[in-house]
């Protein structure tokens, strides 16, 4: 099976993106590797099970991050 190495992502604004991964999704600040910033992800599988309460609580952190 294939698996997902990277991902690229063109945004309008870099300083509000890494902040919004690295503050509301915890992902990791690597630095930079040519034109691009690195983020880091410790898993390979993008999936959030959350019960209400935790979605209220992620989508507030969400809100107040814009």
């Amino acid at each position: 099976m294939a698996t997902l190495d990277h991902i690229i992502l063109k945004v309008n604004d870099l300083a509000a993106s890494v902040a919004f991964y690295t503050q509301v999704l915890g992902f990791a600040l690597q630095g930079q590797d040519g034109p691009f910033t690195v983020l880091r992800v410790g898993f390979e599988h993008c999936a959030f099970a959350v019960t209400s309460e935790e979605f209220e609580q992620i989508f507030a952190r969400i809100k107040a991050a814009r």
